[in-house]
């Protein structure tokens, strides 16, 4: 049996994220271009291409391939949300059976390593709507 779950807005504060050349925490979000300034944390969506020219979906794909561990601290898809039903799913069905639809990420098996993001499927106040997904926003799933 598989399970899919749809991802959560909550999220584990402790979770990694990949930097930008210069340091910065990259925040994965829907629409970068109506992010407030932010001079402590960079946005871009999951497909932008990063500073190293590599898009960020794909260096994520990477990083998940790699055998070096997890310098980022990124945390498993099914950790990196804070409702208990991710892990309740995990125990009962088993790592492999269990994938999340990330709105920023596609659909990834729970055990995928995923950065802190902030896009949502979810309605967000309006000073807000540049984390949420539209479903005209073509994401590639990884």
């Amino acid at each position: 049996m598989k399970v899919v779950i749809q991802c959560a807005s909550r999220k584990n504060p402790s979770a990694g994220t990949f930097r930008t050349a210069g340091g910065k925490p990259v925040i994965f979000v829907a629409h970068p271009e109506l992010a407030p300034p932010d001079a402590a944390r960079f946005h871009a969506r999951p497909d932008d291409v990063s500073d190293d020219g590599r898009s960020w979906r794909t260096r994520l794909l990477e990083y998940n391939r790699q055998n070096s561990g997890n310098p980022l601290g990124l945390l498993p898809a099914w950790q990196l949300y804070e409702p208990h039903a991710y892990s309740r799913l995990v125990d009962r069905f088993g790592l492999d059976c269990v994938f999340i639809l990330s709105a920023g990420w596609g659909l990834i098996p729970a055990r995928f390593l995923t950065p802190a993001y902030d896009i949502t499927f979810s309605q967000v106040p309006k000073p807000e709507r540049w984390k949420r997904r539209l479903k005209d926003d073509v994401y590639d799933a990884p």
